[in-house]
């Protein structure tokens, strides 16, 4: 019997050409809370009608590759798939950590530099109005209305920003491993499969209060392999996932660059929408994986307050849409600069609960100087 938890995921970024064999590569494993990647087959049936009524002949027909992978949130996950789902658009910049200035209004995702020299990170935004110090070694200290974490000692940071959507036509190819391992200790494997040329076509992010954060990466590929015999290929799998996870209670939502402090979940999905029909004569599997028309879009729940949000979505006029995430020591920022309400509730329903509405919108631009979707991420340099 196959068991999930034995069982694993892994991925390597190509080196050159894919490989048809998945020795030489450098894999990390995938912290999965849940996967669908396989090789579909689509048989072609006959429309000839046979005269004996016998049923219709069943022929080969087209095989394809893809499946969804869904983690936690993690940072180190989500920058470094950000970066293939990205493409050109990713960019890296060192940042500079000020001193702290012992008093003032902070907010979260700020980092500073304590008297003793440690990195800290606010986590919780507010006004210090008397002059404190940061000086603690391990955990979280409150300062006044501020919450800080202790990042490490004399820790730099970096910055990775990308604009979400690529428009690079040959983003960086990954290949995926999937090993099925049994609880027979004579026969531990299952099954491998090798996924090569692979392409993510869509990432969605939802983050829903009293509770973690989760990514959904869809994955299209051209084809798969199978790898024969009993042994492991992947011979050194460097762990992916940690605790650096987002949790609702350490995010934050703005709207129109003002914080809302009614909104009880947020979901965006970017998408590259890759043309999956991309079938050739003479090929069974996909000649390529072209990209169509990017779309970003997404919804809001929130508690009504009072009638801004309702005249935002009746009168149909342009928001901006921010998300700030605090992982662990890592902070990140999704921010939509152009968005429209494109469906929902107009007016919450009148009940014995508090009300509600919930907001579809998509983001947009107009003119091509724009980006519908800004990513930063600001990770130290451990």
């Amino acid at each position: 019997m196959v068991i999930g938890t034995q069982s694993y995921l892994a991925y390597a970024y190509n080196q050159g050409s894919a490989p048809k064999y998945p020795y030489g590569l450098v894999y990390y494993h995938v912290p999965l809370i849940e996967e669908s990647m396989e090789e579909g087959v689509s048989p072609a049936v006959s429309s000839f009608m046979p005269r004996d009524r016998t049923g219709h002949k069943v022929l080969q027909g087209k095989r394809s590759v893809e499946g969804n992978v869904v983690t936690e949130l993690d940072m180190p996950t989500f920058a470094e798939w950000l970066g293939v789902f990205a493409g050109n658009t990713v960019s890296f910049v060192d940042v500079t950590v000020p001193n702290f200035p012992s008093f003032g209004n902070f907010s979260e995702g700020d980092y500073y530099k304590g008297s003793n020299g440690s990195t800290y990170l606010c986590i919780r935004g507010g006004n210090i109005s008397s002059p404190q110090s940061l000086n603690h070694t391990e955990g979280d200290e409150f300062l006044e209305e501020t919450r800080w974490r202790f990042v490490g000692d004399d820790i730099d940071l970096y910055q990775q920003t990308s604009i979400g959507i690529s428009n690079d036509p040959t983003d960086i190819p990954f290949t995926l491993i999937k090993t099925l391992i049994t609880t027979d200790c004579g026969n531990p494997i299952v099954k491998q499969m090798l996924f090569p040329d692979c392409a993510i076509d869509a990432v969605e992010l939802s983050m829903n209060s009293g509770g973690s954060s989760r990514m959904t990466w869809d994955i299209v590929g051209k084809r798969a392999f199978d790898v024969t015999g009993n042994e492991e290929v992947v011979s050194s799998l460097y762990p992916r996932g940690s605790t650096e996870v987002a949790l609702s209670y350490e995010a934050y939502a703005y709207l129109n660059n003002g914080k809302r402090n009614n909104i009880r979940s947020f979901r965006t999905r970017m998408s590259n929408q890759i043309e999956r029909s991309a079938f050739t004569l003479g090929e069974r599997f996909r000649k390529d994986l072209p990209k169509m028309d990017a779309v970003v879009e997404g919804s809001l729940d929130m508690f009504v307050e009072d009638s801004v949000d309702m005249d935002l979505m009746r009168l149909e006029k342009d928001f901006s849409l921010t998300l700030s995430m605090i992982a662990g020591v890592f902070h990140s920022t999704i921010h939509l600069p152009r968005c429209k309400y494109m469906g929902g509730d107009l007016l919450p329903s009148i009940s014995n609960r508090v009300s509600s509405v919930n907001m579809d919108f998509r983001a947009f631009t107009m003119d091509k100087y724009e980006t519908p979707v800004v990513i930063t991420i600001k990770r130290p340099k451990f």
